[in-house]
């Protein structure tokens, strides 16, 4: 199970692996504020710091993670790990975006748990 991140461990550089040693598959990815370098070696990052998925990674993100198969639309360079809303790069920062990409992620998530 997940454990709560606060601003200050945030701020501090702690890395999403050593707060979710093992993130597992059909798990979404979620950091409030756009607080994701955290994330950096942990999933794919753009240069502002936001998180790349499906189309926007890159041949090698998707080859360090060993990708059997192309990523879902929203799917991370991370396998069954998904991220939607104002993390995600190309987003469009906005609630009702959110929202839909977030119907959008569980359906792959299902997706993903039938594979």
């Amino acid at each position: 199970m997940a454990q709560a991140v606060s601003g200050e461990q945030m701020r501090s550089g702690v890395r999403a692996d050593q707060i979710y040693p093992t993130l597992t598959p059909a798990q979404v990815a979620r950091i409030a504020a756009h607080s994701t370098r955290c994330l950096d070696g942990c999933l794919a990052l753009d240069a502002k710091g936001f998180i790349k998925t499906g189309p926007d990674l890159s041949p090698d993100d998707l080859a360090a993670a060993r990708w059997p198969s192309p990523p879902h639309l929203l799917e991370t360079s991370l396998p069954g790990v998904f991220a939607v809303g104002d993390v995600r790069a190309g987003s469009l920062k906005r609630v009702a975006s959110a929202v839909g990409e977030g119907s959008i992620a569980i359906a792959a998530v299902l997706q993903v748990l039938h594979e």
